[in-house]
């Protein structure tokens, strides 16, 4: 089995890179290319790169993605046991420092509260089955090339989260959860960071969000937004007195993230309060980016949106299939 190891980058340095391909357990069907494309509209490079691939797999990576050494092979494993499926993913763990910021993101990565559906995405959850979008990440995604290839690949216009929009539009073949196929990841490293993913992942959500009984969930976190916001205005132009009501649901929901941060965090104050705060405005600014995108590319016409062409594409190749395997 030949797989294509597939990586995007805004600015391409080995250094940068996950490097150490030579760690990688390998089985004697099993030989590898690693391919990074440079640009600035991942997901058209994610198709370039799908066009220049030699192998019969296409396994995704971010720059940033950290294979287990066994992942290639708990990945021929599945297909083995699912030769009939095309799409096949695992988790992305999350590593962290001994930094406060990063197990408070831990616990909101891995905690359903915290993403609700996504809550496999990371975490090694279960054994392996036939699953959805949901549980599928493209910093972790295996696909069949010639699948990919006739189903259209991504849509360029979809980042983050053109890997929701294509599992979606595939009909019939099963889609394969391995909660052994890991890639580790660090989460970011600032508050500010942090908002701008929750914000990001929000607007990409709108993108192609359906109406289905399903996909009214992603519309949870912009009623939030917009409740949120309005308890902080309605006081300057209304008596307290008349809106306690109103209030009663978010004192429910902090109670709530507060309960689920103490869990965690036991008697440290500060970690549990910075934590509950990390969960309420982490869905706040992911509400606010559902409501953003929805007016940008479901109101407004085409032509004001602003979609990103990829300009300037590099391809460089780390490992081809004659190189040694160690």
């Amino acid at each position: 089995m030949r797989i294509s190891i597939l990586i995007v980058t805004k600015k391409y340095s080995e250094r940068e890179l996950f490097s150490s391909w030579d760690h990688l357990a390998l089985d004697e069907e099993i030989m590898f290319e690693v391919i990074v494309a440079e640009g600035c509209n991942p997901s058209t490079q994610r198709n370039e790169l799908a066009n220049v691939a030699r192998g019969e797999y296409l396994l995704f990576f971010d720059e940033d993605s950290e294979p287990d050494f066994k992942i290639l092979l708990e990945y021929l494993e599945v297909i083995k046991n699912f030769p009939e499926a095309a799409i096949f993913g695992g988790p992305s763990l999350l590593k962290t420092k001994s930094n406060n910021l990063h197990q408070i993101l831990n616990k909101f990565f891995s905690s359903y509260l915290g993403i609700g559906p996504f809550k496999s995405r990371y975490n090694s959850l279960g054994s392996v089955r036939i699953t959805n979008e949901k549980e599928l990440i493209l910093s972790n995604l295996l696909i069949k090339k010639d699948y990919f290839t006739k189903s259209g690949g991504f849509d360029h216009g979809l980042y983050p989260g053109e890997e929701n929009d294509y599992i979606k539009r595939q009909k019939g073949n099963p889609i394969i959860y391995n909660p052994l196929a890991v890639v580790y990841r660090f989460p970011r490293e600032t508050l500010k960071d942090f908002f701008n993913q929750m914000y990001s992942y929000g607007k990409g959500r709108a993108k192609h969000l359906g109406w289905s009984t399903a996909e009214l969930i992603f519309l949870l976190p912009a009623i939030y937004a917009i409740y949120f916001t309005t308890l902080f205005t309605l006081p300057f132009l209304f008596q307290f007195e008349s809106l306690k009501l109103l209030y009663l649901p978010i004192l429910i929901y902090f109670f709530s993230i507060i309960v689920i941060s103490a869990l965690e965090f036991h008697t440290n104050i500060f970690l549990v309060l910075a934590s509950a705060l990390c969960f309420a405005f982490g869905h706040f600014f992911y509400g606010l980016g559902v409501l953003f995108g929805l007016c940008k590319y479901r109101i407004l016409p085409r032509g004001f949106r602003g979609d990103k062409k990829l300009e300037n594409l590099k391809i460089f190749q780390l490992k081809d299939f004659n190189s040694l395997r160690n």
